[in-house]
């Protein structure tokens, strides 16, 4: 069955969760800026960097990603909001001796509108190589989601191998997808390499979105699902009730969950702490039935408020709460 464990407790707003190559449990704490390391069972006591950020609201140390080449160049990516500024800017380190060093700017993430929630934030590297970045809206005016002339309410998609900051003449230059309203995390189904986001509603239909290059997901014009639709539907909305969804993860083929978990998306939510484990149909895997749908909840499963989902190299799943890591395991 299914064993879920306290792995870390007492943690100081743990927001974000990602396993370097080498097996190493790195973890952010949004309110002080500190990354941090786990390796082996055990929290290193120094942090890997300290960032100086705004922690007001939603606004902090956001999203890590590895470099695909980490073993050879040992870069490392952060987002978070810069202090005394309303943006949110994007950085790479190098790993040296166990330390993050040498920052240097990704992007600028210019916001005029100064508000403390809707920043996105999570980063990651994709199939093909490049950086994808998610921005919310800013909170100041939804509006600016389905312009072009700003970053705002957007999923980019920058090239990290050339000079940078990342040079671009238009905003749109950069722009994978749009209507956006705050998309917490992304993940890619191992079983097409498509891309698949979470998004936090107004007051209700909270979303899972299959991201298609050039898509337009309708925030501030429409928000969850709707036959007549003039933008991209989600695949699923979550109806009135504000469950805030954040993390999301496929499940992969090499885990040692039972087969049917496999190429499973699972998805967990701030406001009630639960899990949903999701299976896709569709020849372009955009259909989720009723059936395929279902809060999953192991035994001895206690609900926390969810930040982050990801699958360790155990094959084990990680969940990051604000105050914990919560860790499931399969056990024959």
């Amino acid at each position: 069955g299914f064993k879920v464990t306290d792995y870390l407790t007492g943690l100081d707003a743990c927001i974000t969760l990602a396993f370097a190559p080498d097996g190493r449990l790195f973890f952010l704490e949004k309110n002080t800026g500190r990354v941090r390391v786990v390796k082996d069972g055990r929290l290193d006591p120094s942090p890997w960097a300290e960032f100086e950020v705004d922690p007001v609201g939603e606004r902090g140390l956001l999203g890590v990603a590895f470099d695909p080449a980490f073993e050879k160049n040992h870069f490392v990516y952060f987002y978070y909001s810069v202090p005394e500024s309303p943006n949110n800017r994007v950085v790479r380190m190098k790993e040296v001796e166990g330390r993050g060093r040498n920052p240097v700017k990704v992007l600028e993430i210019e916001d005029h509108v100064p508000a403390s929630n809707h920043n996105g934030g999570n980063i990651n590297f994709g199939p093909d190589g490049f950086l994808y970045i998610t921005v919310g809206d800013g909170g100041g005016s939804p509006g600016r989601s389905q312009e072009d002339t700003n970053l705002l309410g957007k999923i980019l998609r920058v090239n990290v191998r050339g000079r940078l900051p990342v040079r671009y003449k238009r905003p749109s230059d950069i722009f994978y997808a749009k209507g956006l309203r705050n998309s917490f995390d992304m993940a890619w189904n191992p079983a097409n390499s498509t891309l698949y986001a979470t998004e936090n509603g107004p007051v209700g239909y909270d979303e899972i979105n299959r991201i298609v290059k050039g898509g337009n997901y309708g925030w501030p014009v429409e928000k969850g699902f709707n036959a007549d639709h003039k933008h991209d539907n989600p695949i699923w909305d979550f109806g009135l009730r504000s469950v805030a969804p954040t993390g999301i993860v496929f499940y992969p083929p090499w885990g040692n969950f039972p087969r049917g978990y496999r190429d499973n998306m699972f998805v967990v939510d701030y406001n009630y702490g639960r899990i949903y484990r999701i299976r896709l149909t569709g020849a372009a895997m955009d259909k989720v039935r009723r059936e395929d749908f279902s809060v999953w909840m192991p035994a001895g499963f206690a609900n926390t408020e969810f930040a982050d989902i990801t699958v360790g190299p155990d094959g084990a799943l990680y969940l990051a709460g604000f105050s914990k890591i919560v860790k499931i395991e399969y056990t024959r």
